[in-house]
């Protein structure tokens, strides 16, 4: 991570990829922050991840005090039935909020690593995705990223490098946000 405390780099590159950077100075006031983005986007329902992060910063006890409408995480037991009752669950889901590996601060690349299916699931498929990292998180660049997932041991599988909100440009060579992901990316960044 660079000693850019402002993180403009970051911010620079996920603005250049329709994705918005949020930072949050203490984790006390993080969820209650994170509510107030789901909820400028109108969000009905939402779905979140069983990650460490987001039980820290108390956000789904904060989830469930609110008026939205909770996706309850999948469980462990699937059947590829239960699977893809889970993704037409999900791509119905106003908002999924996850966590990542860490980001790139060159590219605002994140990368999701093999997971779960209501994990990874949950970055993919919902029309609005927000993305909770702490600091150290932040790393300059893909290569760092690389290393950062081989540190934490669970290389097993096929990670995911998400930039921003899903992008195409097939239909008549048109830039096309959310056909195939999410619409929208906010950032929250715990520093």
């Amino acid at each position: 991570m660079s000693n850019d405390k402002s993180y403009n780099t970051l911010k620079a590159a996920l603005t250049a990829v329709d994705a918005t950077l949020h930072l949050i100075p203490d984790d006390e006031n993080a969820a209650q922050t994170i509510l107030q983005i789901v909820k400028s986007t109108d969000a009905k329902r939402v779905a979140y991840t069983t990650e460490p992060l987001l039980a820290d910063i108390k956000l789904v006890e904060a989830l469930k005090e609110s008026e939205l409408e909770l996706v309850d995480p999948a469980t462990d037991d699937f059947t590829p039935e239960k699977v893809e009752e889970w993704k037409m669950t999900l791509a119905a889901t106003d908002t999924g909020i996850s966590s990542a590996v860490g980001i790139a601060e060159e590219t605002g690349s994140m990368l999701m690593p093999p997971m779960n299916p209501d994990q990874r699931s949950v970055s993919l498929l919902p029309v609005h995705h927000v993305a909770v990292l702490r600091a150290e998180q932040v790393v300059p660049d893909i290569s760092g990223l690389m290393r950062l997932w081989q540190e934490k041991g669970n290389t097993a599988g096929n990670a995911v490098f998400v930039t921003g909100p899903s992008r195409t440009a097939d239909i008549e060579k048109e830039l096309v946000l959310g056909i195939h992901g999410p619409q929208t990316v906010d950032v929250i960044l715990l520093v």
